[in-house]
């Protein structure tokens, strides 16, 4: 299943919270159909497992990515800080 099928259901899941999206709804939300959905998780807890799973790496990605430790404590900050500033600003709703 793909990060943006993960990201879909994930979304889907913070419009009625964990118990209130139903596979069918997460099926919707990913565009795939429900036996899809069991192909790749077979069940919503795994599913959210590996939306959480995705979540942390694609920060520790940004992180390492804004904190090489090869620079300048000020560079890296000023790095790491502008890349915040610039999620905040774009409207990206929060994942989790």
């Amino acid at each position: 299943m793909t990060a943006t099928c993960l990201i879909l259901c994930w979304a889907c899941s913070g419009k009625r919270g964990y118990a209130g999206a139903s596979l069918s709804d997460l099926a919707d939300a990913a565009g795939v159909s429900r036996p899809r959905l069991y192909d790749a998780f077979p069940d919503k807890t795994s599913m959210y497992l590996a939306v959480v799973d995705r979540v942390i790496n694609d920060t520790k990605a940004a992180l390492d990515f804004a904190l090489v430790a090869k620079r300048p404590l000020q560079d890296e900050l000023s790095t790491f800080f502008g890349m915040s500033i610039d999620h905040y600003l774009s409207g990206a709703k929060a994942r989790g």
